[in-house]
């Protein structure tokens, strides 16, 4: 016997559901039979027929149903969101519609939170995650208190580093209340990141790096260990504990070997190779960048090879040797044509390229890249992105 195409059998069993109940229902929860047609239009929105489908049923058997149309939007929304923003912002403000004229407090809060991606003005963003934040308060709901939170945090991680802890630290006591270690973790280790790489404050840095460390041994992830013993050897060898510093990056070392991560490997050799740098150790620091240059060149990594060699060039300047320093330099000059790469790394390439061109006497050039560093540091400081301490 044929079978019917899948597709055209979920859509006869949505019609089967939607003709057996009646079609108006405005509560706060949806009934088994909505969590049904609403987990069929969940599982297929990658298939474009058959969740278009499925969604005319909806606006067909279920056009007063309120709660199931809110929430149904909110997936077009996402359904679109790759392909056609506006389609996917109309369909996000229709959902936000209907969920505040009917108060429907607890979906409008992750409509909220969805909704402040799709912003490119950050104050605009900021007001929808307060409003969430009001809204989870309100409703005394302790999970998405410590999502808004987070989300809240994540915002000012890059546009207020300061401000970032307040709310991380918020998020981090609500995912405790609901036992989320894993979240609580990593807002507890973002603190640490946000004063070490924003604020360059790394005692204070090192502090909150600890005690997210703590969290992961009880959780038993070595990956995370790993990586905050990486960093912790940063943060001390910035303070000038450089015994200490490499001690941490070794274990890192020996915690990403025992779970077999290269990956890991090869960034705490880069880092080991910052604190040599720190102690002025210039033979030691390019050694270990050597090493993980081989690593990121075999897997093709652009983005690490740009930034391992922003180092080898300004320590190559640094020892004299102007022939290493120039194939560095183009290297990265042919990297920049073909592939973005991040605004940290680029503005630390541009002002290495300054005391680069400053040393060979070469004026035109080094107005060039003042001028270049100058203008990005503008833009980003129009998009509200703090500025790095270049020197």
């Amino acid at each position: 016997m044929n079978q019917l195409p899948r597709s055209f059998s979920i859509i006869l069993f949505c019609i089967a559901i939607c003709m057996s109940y009646s079609c108006s229902n405005n509560s706060k929860k949806l009934n088994n039979k909505e969590q049904q047609i609403l987990n069929n239009l969940k599982s297929n929105i990658t298939d474009s027929i058959t969740f278009s489908l499925i969604m005319d049923t909806i606006h067909k058997y279920y056009k007063n149903n309120n709660l199931l149309l809110s929430e149904a939007y909110l997936l077009y929304s996402k359904f679109y969101s790759e392909t056609n923003n506006d389609s996917s912002n109309y369909y996000l403000e229709k959902s936000i519609e209907i969920s505040q004229r009917n108060k429907f407090d607890t979906i409008l809060i992750d409509l909220l939170m969805y909704k402040h991606k799709s912003y490119e003005d950050v104050e605009l963003s900021f007001n929808d995650l307060y409003k969430a934040d009001s809204l989870a308060n309100a409703l005394n709901d302790t999970l998405r208190i410590a999502k808004v939170n987070q989300l809240l945090a994540s915002k000012y991680y890059r546009h207020k580093p300061k401000e970032c802890e307040k709310y991380y630290e918020i998020a981090y006591r609500n995912f405790m209340l609901v036992k989320d270690t894993v979240n609580a973790g990593y807002c507890i280790q973002n603190i640490g990141f946000a004063y070490g790489e924003q604020l360059n404050e790394y005692e204070k840095s090192a502090k909150y790096i600890e005690r997210a460390y703590s969290l992961w041994i009880e959780k038993r992830n070595v990956f995370q260990q790993a990586n905050l013993k990486k960093y912790l050897g940063i943060c001390y060898s910035k303070l000038q504990n450089f015994g200490k510093a490499k001690a941490d990056i070794l274990e890192g070392i020996d915690k990403f070997y025992s779970i077999y991560d290269t990956s890991g490997v090869a960034v705490c050799l880069y880092d080991l190779s910052i604190v040599y740098e720190e102690e002025k150790n210039l033979d030691s620091a390019i050694f270990y960048q050597q090493k993980s240059k081989e690593y990121w060149y075999k897997k093709k990594d652009i983005g690490r090879l740009f930034a391992v060699n922003n180092n080898l060039f300004l320590n190559y300047i640094h020892i004299g040797n102007k022939v290493k320093a120039e194939m560095y330099y183009n290297e990265n000059v042919e990297f920049l044509k073909n592939m973005y790469m991040s605004s940290i790394l680029t503005l630390y390439f541009y002002n290495n390229c300054i005391t680069y061109f400053t040393i060979l006497n070469d004026t035109g050039n080094v107005f060039f890249y003042n001028e270049k560093l100058q203008r990005y540091k503008d833009d980003l400081a129009k998009n509200g992105i703090a500025i790095p301490k270049l020197n």
